[in-house]
């Protein structure tokens, strides 16, 4: 056996252990009285249940109802947002002066200048 250890003692079971339960009168062979109300015969006193036990429904009901307004949320939003059509591609800016005469040209990356299909 190790340095600072002591034997272990057998188990009875722990949290979840029968209880025992006690004789009330003398005479260790008596019989008890059925109380009145009980299939068994024997009412034991309910044990206090834990916290998460007795309230186990709330834990699985708020994040339920979260989750549910969260995709209702989202459906609303997606059925009623007007997506804006696609923007007409840049184009080449042309600038005259009072007379009518060209002065310049404007243009990004690209010298684009959209004509109808007829003047091609």
């Amino acid at each position: 056996m190790a340095i600072g250890t002591s034997p272990r003692r057998p188990s009875r079971g722990g949290k979840h252990a029968a209880t025992r339960t006690r004789k009330t009168s003398a005479d260790p062979g008596a019989k008890r009285k059925p109380q009145q109300g009980t299939a068994g015969g024997t009412k034991r006193p309910r044990a206090k249940r834990g916290f998460f036990r007795r309230y186990w429904w709330a834990f699985v009901a708020a994040p339920l109802v979260l989750i549910l307004a969260l995709a209702g949320t989202l459906l609303y939003a997606y059925a009623h947002i007007k997506i804006p059509a696609a923007p007409p591609p840049a184009q080449t800016t042309y600038v005259y002066d009072r007379s009518g005469h060209l002065l310049t040209t404007l243009h990004g990356a690209l010298n684009r200048t959209e004509i109808p299909l007829s003047h091609v």
